[in-house]
């Protein structure tokens, strides 16, 4: 899953991308720990970070050791936050500026006069979209963004940073408590859809239960939180890439906690549905085992005899 970073609104956007990516790699978070702090926010690129209501981060953002960066600081903004409200003026006030020209936008009033080829180059990109000393002066002047504005956009910001985005039950409909799910080839039990994005699952082994976070990933996959999975320590600060869904639609609740009592073999057939070949097809789809077939047919067949042992489970005599 691709890192993705949804924030509130354009001028958060540019706060990050403008300003703070800097500032998180070699500025004012320069010497934090751990040495790769800044690695993953700072490959973030424009196409990445997107705006929208359902703000937050996907992909290994989620599992980046600093997550906690105080944009908003006094000492910070009183160097950098003329310049951020600068652009972010002469932005509104042009209607919108091309990512690669808006790093360029000028600190102040005057456009550099540097001489080379470098700053010729500058020069002519910002005559281009219409950028004048006098509307660079119009928009310290009369600019409508402030600094209150600007303070309390970095503290959208970093609520982004802390926050993981989630699209979760909600989005499937058909996923209904009952449910038989296979995660990295364990079976358990959907024995209550507590929220949009929450459930409680039952170790169909163990007979486990514990409440966990639902994320989507394309239409018809999900993958689990892993720190929800305090049990399953393996799958942690890593996506689980084999969940799959078998639909129960035929069976109670009651008789998949209690398999003894799911005797009719039709339904128990009902119940697993065992599509193998979907399930191989959908593992090869995965970005895990695009290139690597063997490890995809290795994976399938522990997901075989995972639905094996819960088959064996339910017919008792």
């Amino acid at each position: 899953m691709k890192n993705k970073l949804t924030v509130a609104n354009i001028e958060q956007k540019i706060i990050l991308m403008c300003e703070m990516q800097g500032q998180i790699s070699d500025g004012y978070w320069e010497n934090t720990r751990p040495d790769h702090h800044w690695k993953e926010w700072c490959n973030l690129d424009w196409d990445n970070v997107a705006i929208g209501d359902n703000i937050g981060v996907e992909g290994n953002l989620r599992f980046q050791p600093k997550r906690n960066y105080q944009f908003h600081n006094k000492t910070l903004l009183d160097v950098v936050g003329d310049r951020i409200i600068l652009k972010i003026n002469v932005y509104r006030q042009l209607g919108g500026l091309p990512p690669h020209i808006l790093n360029n936008v000028p600190d102040g009033p005057t456009i550099p006069d540097y001489p080379g080829e470098y700053w010729d180059k500058v020069r002519a990109q910002l005559q281009s979209v219409g950028i004048t000393e006098e509307v660079l002066r119009n928009a310290m002047a009369n600019g409508t963004y402030t600094k209150k504005d600007l303070i309390n956009d970095c503290k959208g910001l970093q609520k982004a940073f802390k926050t993981d985005r989630v699209e979760g039950l909600k989005d499937f409909p058909t996923l209904k408590n009952g449910n038989l799910l296979s995660i990295n080839g364990d079976i358990f039990i959907l024995t209550h859809i507590t929220s949009s994005t929450t459930a409680i699952l039952m170790d169909e082994k163990t007979r486990h239960e514990e409440e966990v976070i639902f994320r989507k990933v394309g239409e018809n996959i999900l993958i689990m939180d892993p720190y929800s999975l305090k049990h399953h320590t393996e799958t942690r600060n890593q996506f689980v890439n084999d969940f799959k869904v078998f639909k129960t639609d035929s069976v109670d609740t009651e008789k998949l906690i209690n398999p003894e009592k799911l005797t009719d073999p039709e339904e128990i057939i009902d119940m697993l549905k065992l599509d193998m070949s979907d399930s191989f097809e959908q593992l090869m789809k995965g970005q895990e085992f695009q290139n690597d077939p063997i490890a995809a047919i290795r994976s399938h067949a522990k997901i075989m005899l995972a639905k094996l042992k819960i088959l064996q489970s339910l017919v008792k005599k």
